[in-house]
C-alpha cells in the first residue's frame, strides 16, 4: 500500500509541475499581452489547486498512516523521527506544503473576486508563483538530503 501510494504522490507531483508552469506561462503571456482572464485561465487555476489538496491528503496517508515501510506510520516511532531525511520530509517539508496550500487558496480568493484581468494575472503570478517556487525548493531539498 505504501509503495502504491507514493507512485501516486510521485505521478500528481509530476503533474503539478506541468500544470503549475503552465498557468504561471498563461499569466505572464496574459499579463505582457493584454488579454482577457479566460475560462482556461480560470480552471487551470482551479486545477492547481485541486492538486495541492490531493498532495495533501496523501502525504497525510503516507507520512502519518502507512509510514516509511512498517506501516505503523511515522509518528509512531520515535526511532524514525530520528533519522534527518524522514524528519525533513515529516517536519519541514510538511510545513511548507500547509504554507504554500494556505497561499495558493488565499491567491485564489483574490483571483476571483477581482473584476480587472490585469490584476488577476498579478495575483496569479504572485500567489502561484511564489507557492510554486517553495514547492519545487522543498522537493529539490528533501531529493538531495
Amino acid at each position: 500500500m505504501y509503495g502504491f501510494t507514493i507512485t501516486i504522490h510521485i505521478i500528481v507531483s509530476a503533474l503539478f509541475v506541468i500544470v503549475g508552469l503552465l498557468v504561471l506561462v498563461m499569466a505572464v503571456v496574459g499579463l505582457v499581452k493584454p488579454t482577457k482572464f479566460t475560462k482556461a485561465n480560470n480552471f487551470l487555476s482551479v486545477v492547481f489547486l485541486m492538486f495541492l489538496y490531493v498532495q495533501l491528503v496523501l502525504g497525510i496517508v503516507l507520512y502519518y498512516f502507512l509510514g516509511s515501510s512498517s506501516g505503523t506510520g511515522v509518528l509512531s516511532n520515535q526511532d524514525e523521527l530520528i533519522n534527518n531525511s524522514l524528519r525533513y520530509w515529516v517536519v519541514s517539508h510538511f510545513s511548507v506544503m500547509i504554507f504554500t496550500l494556505a497561499l495558493s487558496q488565499l491567491g485564489r480568493m483574490f483571483i476571483i473576486n477581482n473584476i480587472q484581468d490585469k490584476q488577476k494575472f498579478k495575483n496569479t503570478i504572485f500567489f502561484y508563483g511564489v507557492s510554486y517556487v517553495l514547492i519545487i525548493i522543498s522537493a529539490v531539498l528533501g531529493m538531495i538530503r
